[in-house]
């Protein structure tokens, strides 16, 4: 056997390539995705925003499979909750992560490590419909 060098892993912030709103009526309540689906770091003050109201579904597809922590900041009512569907195959759920908002500004990150190269988020508001401030 000849002794090689193993290059090191590394660790790098990956954003989607691509951001999926699946029906019409949900892309009215979603203002500039573009923010997190473009692969590019968002500037200081740039967020996406997701008007309240019955629950909404996104996809989030990465240009290749990736093993990772996924990781978000988010800010919204309190009480909403996130349930992102860890997928490495497109519209198979691998694993759910589930997560309630509070007050403020908050940041998520998972605690197992994942395979995934497709994200499906799904946003649920305090009251459903009856939800009246984002």
């Amino acid at each position: 056997m000849i002794p090689r060098q193993i290059p090191p892993l590394t660790e790098a912030r990956v954003l989607p390539c691509n951001a999926i709103i699946p029906f019409q009526e949900f892309q009215k309540r979603v203002f500039n995705l573009e923010a997190i689906s473009i692969a590019k770091p968002p500037t200081d003050g740039e967020y996406a925003t997701i008007l309240p109201g019955s629950p909404i579904t996104l996809w989030f597809e990465f240009e290749h499979e990736l093993t990772g922590h996924p990781q978000f900041c988010v800010e919204g009512a309190t009480g909403s909750v996130l349930e992102l569907g860890l997928q490495e195959i497109a519209g198979q759920d691998d694993r759910v992560e589930t997560y309630i908002l509070r007050d403020g500004l908050q940041s998520y990150e998972c605690i197992e490590l994942h395979a995934f190269q497709y994200i499906r988020l799904k946003v649920t508001f305090p009251g459903g419909g009856a939800c009246q401030a984002p």
